[in-house]
């Protein structure tokens, strides 16, 4: 599955969710169990500071084209956790963990974020404001 989403300063995970049909609870938007497991959430506090969580595995490839476009002046520094929380997998599952990395980089950077399937994606992403 391809998603191409213009993020406007916000990030993308409410598009993400309505792409893949997600349920979304208050914070919390939950992964379908056709399309895997799991959960993203968010918080924020103002325009300063911002943080998401991914908890979730998929059961296709999803690629999400991302193009920046932020506000004039607005300039944000991001930093990655990935692969820091334990495995979904159940008994039996062939479930990959994501590789522990961290990123650090501009968010107006434009990306192409690919998530393949069966891979366990555990990552926190804060965004600050420069």
């Amino acid at each position: 599955m391809k998603i191409s989403v213009t993020d406007r300063g916000s990030g993308v995970m409410f598009e993400f969710a309505r792409a893949i049909g997600a349920n979304i609870q208050g914070r919390f938007i939950y992964i379908p169990e056709s399309k895997g497991a799991g959960y993203i959430t968010g918080f924020s506090w103002g325009n300063e500071l911002r943080m998401a969580i991914r908890n979730y595995y998929l059961k296709e490839d999803v690629f999400i084209e991302r193009t920046n476009e932020l506000a004039q002046g607005q300039e944000d520094l991001v930093f990655l956790l990935s692969g820091i929380f334990p495995s979904l997998a159940h008994p039996g599952e062939t479930l990959s963990p994501e590789k522990a990395n961290i990123m650090i980089c501009r968010h107006a950077v434009s990306s192409i974020m690919a998530m393949p399937r069966d891979t366990v994606f555990g990552s926190v992403t804060i965004a600050i404001s420069k």
